[in-house]
């Protein structure tokens, strides 16, 4: 990752309730603003997952650029800390993501593309998989680019 935390213009924030692989509840708090991937020269959004016990830049930390309709998730990470490991936050991040910004959410795509040499790792695509089985009627699947589409407009309360 090359670091856009110190460059984070906080915008909100939040609590992000999960389950987590062992059915036990989660708590956790989150923040997100806009930031500027100085690197590659883009704009998007970062959205900061974090314990109470920690501070926000030792965090899950999710970045998105604009795309079509709505957002892509171009890096989703834990960024090896085990506290965020096997929660379930993106399962409910996601859905999160597109309630609080009002659109569509996209995965990168499973192939290998020139732009920011995209591709889906295939961690990604298991929590996008197991998003499809959470939220059927909001995740849909474009066979063409292989993205998966949080749909922003069947939005429905988990």
């Amino acid at each position: 990752m090359v670091g856009f935390d110190d460059l984070l213009v906080i915008e909100g924030n939040g609590k992000l309730k999960t389950i987590d692989n062992h059915n036990n509840e989660c708590e956790f708090l989150y923040r997100y603003g806009k930031v500027k991937n100085e690197f590659y020269n883009l704009e998007g959004i970062c959205f900061q997952v974090y314990s109470s016990v920690n501070s926000p830049l030792k965090s899950f930390q999710a970045y998105l650029i604009n795309y079509l309709d709505g957002y892509k998730v171009v890096m989703i990470n834990h960024n090896d800390h085990k506290e965020y490991m096997k929660k379930g936050i993106p399962e409910y991040l996601i859905p999160e993501i597109a309630k609080i910004l009002g659109k569509n959410i996209y995965s990168s795509a499973t192939i290998h593309k020139s732009y920011l040499d995209e591709d889906r790792v295939p961690n990604a695509t298991k929590f996008w998989e197991r998003i499809r089985k959470k939220f059927p009627e909001n995740v849909t699947k474009n066979h063409d680019g292989g993205y998966y589409i949080f749909l922003n407009d069947k939005i429905i309360s988990s």
